[in-house]
């Protein structure tokens, strides 16, 4: 019984720990992008912060167009099937 608790609590960290390297991953890619518009803002006189983002945008959606939606579907479900597991293991206090 014990080791059941061990294994749930694990697959919770695990849970947790995939979602923060998925924020992880987000702040580098518009860190990323932060540093090539003010590269290139140095270079491009014109102000061009929305067709950088655009242009930006759409190179993604094409790269991983079939990901996209699996994606959020995975993220949806992670979201709202575990929001009030999380919420009830975070109030349990050992």
């Amino acid at each position: 019984m014990a080791n059941q608790s061990d294994d749930s609590r694990l697959e919770k960290i695990d849970q947790k720990l995939r979602v923060l390297v998925v924020l992880a991953a987000c702040q580098a890619g518009v860190t990323g992008l932060m540093f090539v518009y003010l590269v290139l803002e140095n270079f491009i006189p014109s102000n061009s912060t929305l067709l950088l983002f655009l242009i930006g945008l759409c190179v993604f959606m094409y790269l991983f167009r079939s990901r996209i939606p699996r994606w959020f579907g995975n993220l949806s479900r992670f979201i709202f099937a575990n929001l009030l597991e999380m919420r009830k293991s975070d109030s349990v206090k050992d």
